[in-house]
């Protein structure tokens, strides 16, 4: 993990110790989510990008 995430660090630890299954982290801040790149509030359902209204 490049960021200290200390929280993910916790859970990503614990579920690696449950194993029965693999366990890989994803940065939200790294990751480009399009409906996060919308100027105003979802619930105001004031859309600016075309993506958002598909």
């Amino acid at each position: 993990m490049p960021r200290r995430l200390p929280i993910a660090e916790w859970f990503v630890d614990r579920a690696r110790g449950r194993g029965g299954f693999t366990v890989e982290v994803a940065d939200l801040a790294e990751v480009n989510l399009p409906l996060l790149d919308e100027p105003n509030d979802p619930r105001l359902h004031q859309y600016t990008r075309e993506h958002a209204h598909e």
